[in-house]
Formats: structure tokens, sequence, C-alpha cells
């Protein structure tokens, strides 16, 4: 079996912190995932986020971009909106670059960003 770097398993531990938070901030908000994942898609201006994204993201499959996480602080507000955007900072720094997540598995920011260069945003 590969061993894993020890950047390898800090991205992991702060996506683990990440997810696990995200998992208090919804409960205490009241929300439901299926609620958050309307509420989410709204916020970013899509027609919908994929049915178990939330859930993925709760259990650290996947992370949120740094745009999504940003839409997610706004909608979950209080202590836990602003550690998750710590959370995402963090990550967004160990990568280089935006929060870090598979290819190919969400498309969500690249939709938002489509729609805002067609409409002159």
């Amino acid at each position: 079996m590969a061993r894993r770097s020890s950047g390898e398993t800090r991205d992991n531990h702060v996506r683990a912190e990440l997810a696990a938070l995200l998992r208090r901030a919804r409960e205490r908000s009241g929300l439901s995932q299926a609620g958050l994942q309307t509420r989410l898609a709204e916020a970013l201006g899509v027609e919908a986020v994929s049915a178990n994204t939330i859930s993925r993201y709760e259990r650290a499959v996947l992370a949120p971009t740094l745009g999504t996480l940003d839409a997610l602080c706004e909608l979950l507000g209080g202590e836990e909106g602003a550690l998750l955007r710590a959370f995402g900072q963090a990550l967004g720094e160990e990568a280089g670059t935006a929060a870090t997540q598979p290819r190919g598995r969400t498309k969500v920011g690249a939709d938002r960003k489509s729609r805002a260069r067609k409409s002159g945003s």
C-alpha cells in the first residue's frame, strides 16, 4: 500500500474537520440536507445542486469550491460559518488554489461563472 505524504494526511484531516463543522452548522440551523441543498442552489443561482452533494461534503468525500463554501457560510452564518470560511481558506492555501475537489465531480462553480459571463456580470 502506498504511503501518504504528510501534506496529503494534513489535507485529509482538514477535509474531515471541515465536513464535521459543516454538519454541525447545518444541524444547528435546523436545515435538512435537502433543505440546505435547495437553498445552496438558490444562493449559487443554479437550477439544482446534485441530490447527494451535501452528504458528500459532510462525509469529506468532496470538498466544496471556495465559491460554494462562501455561499454555505452565508447560508449557515454564525460562528460555524466563520470557521467554515477559515477552513476553506486553509484548504485553498494548502493547494495554492481554490479548495480542492476531485476533477469532474461537480460543475456548480463552472455553471455560475458561465452564467455570469453570459449576463455580462
